[in-house]
């Protein structure tokens, strides 16, 4: 190009001033630098150029060294005859040639520069040259990989910097070739097979996605032949394999057909749950219906069936789904409130269930509770009010809001009552004068009602508090169980034991009270059984603290027709009752009593009868009299005999107290405690 430059200026007739201009303008466009893709794009298929370019690999210029190259490693296998030629003959621009020779990444080259290591003056290039081909050579298995070119890398770089990617890549690449061994629509075991034999690769996750696929085609032929429940089962081992498809339309299908059939037999629990699947995925006009009917078919069904907390939750899915039945809803809630509102209010056996249904309701059931729930507490019947505030935490703000304003009022009032006036005066409801007088008996009842309600609400006054609500703040611990209870009592802790925590001292006084009213249903119902629990303690309960604790031992054991019971003395007696118009006899019969009677084992026995015979006369009208009978099997005449009339004086007195032959009266001193009532 210059040449030509030169015989164009020296045939033309030029201005001195354009010779001056040319004189400035040649060596800039001498200097002007190399386009490597201009210089490559000239060599190729041209030996002496690349030999040239190779040449220009040791200019002193650096862009030229830099141009020249570029532009051989765009030619690429076409220039390594030349740069082997540099090297071999050792030319200036061995050594760049070397690098670049490596730079191409060529394996054929490997081998060669490998041999040049040794060399004493390439030695230190050919080093350089090998990384450089290392480099080069990950790049295209990097770019473009197969399982050739990574055996490849792998066996001429065997210490290679990426030598662990390469085998990684490996496998990648003998997975994949497996997998397309295997055909279009290989078998699943097939598909399996491979999955196993190469976990992690990502023909692995391919075989996972084609399993899922031809499940989920299967599952689509299956909703369409009529077998929902059949397409459910494969569309969850369809997500088995491949989480990331979206399945929700064909569960949709699935499950709207699957509640369809399911209601066609009136199974709700059945229907609803994959109606609510279907209508949840595809809110459409027809699962919207369905869904609706089913909600209001087990409704009507559970609220004629009794179980209104259910009805009316039901009508309220079905409600919230389909605003038209408003008035349907409605209907039913103001036919059916007065009813569940006078089960609460009576305390009948439905009152908790009415209760939670009202707050089901809504609004106007919780207006029309709250006012019946806390006349209930007022009793000490605090269930109704306490379950209903606990379902409220689940519900709006404004149902939390009244059943805690209703709940914080109850608990505070009977807070009030345990705290002022029952634990002040626990001692004297646990150890009376006379524990079964009508006074002692209604001070017992009174007391029991606030300590049942109090404990009653305290679980669901700490809920409300656990979540914030500043109207509560009751004590955080919580009734020991009544197996704790005991323990209590057995280490002689009473109620009227102010060391004791509050909760504890609360639980505990109306266990105590408790245990009276447990006494007199037994004496009632089954009085020997009682008085078994109270031979051989020596005397008579003293407080309704040892009364629990005779009532829990007897409440233990089975019901029966006779027991027995062993005497201090030795031998033992089969104790039983039996109730002969207004008349309570106790028998005692025992082969050890044929002969008679040791001392302290009468006055156990007599121990036992004027403790029940007080307890008897004071709450049972139907008795006017008692008897004890003791003796041994088959005699005709009774050891002893004594009798024991309720006086027309009240409060009942001891009175017409006889005691056959061989006992008298002055042998009964044996039982000091009774000595002033016999007397």
């Amino acid at each position: 190009m210059l040449w030509s430059l030169w015989r164009f200026i020296m045939g033309a007739r030029l201005s001195p001033v354009l010779w001056l201009c040319l004189a400035f303008a040649v060596p800039a466009i001498a200097a002007a630098p190399i386009d490597p893709d201009v210089a490559a794009a000239s060599a190729r298929g041209n030996p002496k150029a690349i030999a040239k370019l190779v040449k220009s690999l040791n200019s002193a210029d650096a862009a030229e060294r830099d141009a020249a190259e570029e532009a051989l490693l765009i030619l690429g296998v076409e220039a390594i005859p030349s740069l082997r030629a540099a090297i071999v003959a050792k030319e200036p621009s061995a050594e760049a040639a070397l690098g670049v020779l490596g730079a191409l990444g060529h394996a054929g080259s490997v081998t060669y520069i490998q041999s040049l290591v040794s060399d004493p003056r390439l030695g230190g290039a050919a080093k350089i040259a090998l990384v450089k081909a290392n480099e080069a050579h990950w790049q295209k298995v990097s770019e473009s990989p197969t399982l050739a070119l990574c055996d490849e890398h792998l066996k001429l770089f065997p210490e290679s910097p990426h030598a662990e990617e390469a085998r990684r890549e490996r496998a990648e690449q003998a997975a994949w070739s497996a997998l397309v061994a295997l055909g279009a629509s290989p078998p699943q075991k097939e598909l399996e097979a491979l999955i196993a034999a190469h976990p992690g690769t990502r023909a692995d996750a391919k075989a996972k996605k084609m399993i899922a696929e031809a499940l989920f085609d299967k599952a689509d032929r299956a909703i369409s032949d009529g077998r929902p429940w059949d397409a459910l089962v494969l569309l969850e081992e369809g997500r088995g394999w491949d989480p990331t498809f979206n399945t929700a339309r064909m569960e949709a299908r699935a499950n709207k057909a699957l509640g369809r059939t399911a209601a066609a037999k009136s199974d709700w629990d059945k229907a609803i749950p994959a109606l609510e699947s279907a209508w949840k995925a595809s809110p459409s006009n027809t699962t919207t219906r369905d869904l609706s009917d089913a909600y209001v078919a087990r409704g009507m069904e559970r609220l004629n069936k009794g179980d209104a907390a259910g009805g009316f939750d039901d009508l309220n899915r079905a409600l919230a789904v389909d605003p038209t039945l408003a008035d349907k809803v409605a209907n039913e809630r103001a036919d059916r409130m007065p009813a569940l509102v006078n089960e609460v209010k009576t305390g009948s056996k439905g009152k908790v269930a009415a209760a939670v249904a009202l707050v089901v309701i809504g609004p106007e059931g919780v207006k029309a509770l709250i006012p019946v729930a806390m006349e209930r507490a007022a009793v000490g019947d605090a269930q109704p009010l306490s379950e209903a505030a606990k379902v409220a935490l689940g519900g709006d703000a404004a149902t939390k809001a009244a059943l805690s304003a209703a709940l914080s009022q109850s608990f505070t009032a009977a807070d009030r009552a345990v705290q002022t006036q029952i634990l002040p005066n626990s001692a004297a409801l646990v150890r009376p004068e006379d524990p079964w007088s009508p006074a002692a008996m209604r001070a017992r009842e009174t007391a029991l009602k606030d300590l049942t309600a109090w404990l009653g609400l305290l679980t669901a006054s700490q809920l409300y508090a656990q979540q914030g609500d500043p109207a509560h703040r009751p004590p955080t611990d919580s009734p020991p169980p009544d197996a704790e209870l005991v323990g209590y009592l057995a280490k002689g802790a009473r109620p009227d034991q102010a060391s004791l925590p509050l909760v504890a001292r609360v639980a505990l006084t109306r266990y105590v009270l408790d245990g009276a009213a447990l006494a007199i249903d037994m004496v009632r119902s089954d009085p020997a059984k009682l008085g078994a629990q109270l031979v051989g303690r020596g005397r008579p309960p003293a407080d309704l603290a040892q009364w629990r604790e005779v009532v829990d031992v007897a409440r233990g054991g089975p019901t029966m027709a006779k027991w027995s019971v062993l005497l201090p003395m030795g031998g033992n007696v089969e104790l039983s009752h039996q109730f002969v118009g207004n008349t309570l006899r106790f028998q005692a019969r025992g082969q050890s009593l044929a002969a008679g009677v040791a001392d302290p084992n009468l006055s156990e026995l007599l121990v036992m009868f004027f403790a029940l015979s007080r307890l008897s006369l004071s709450v049972d009208p139907s008795i006017d009299r008692l008897e004890l009978v003791i003796g041994g099997p088959g005699t005709s005449v009774t050891t002893v005999r004594a009798r024991l009339s309720l006086s027309r004086v009240k409060p009942p007195v001891w009175s017409n107290v006889e005691i056959m032959a061989p006992y008298t009266r002055d042998e009964l001193a044996l039982i000091p405690e009774l000595e002033a009532e016999l007397r």
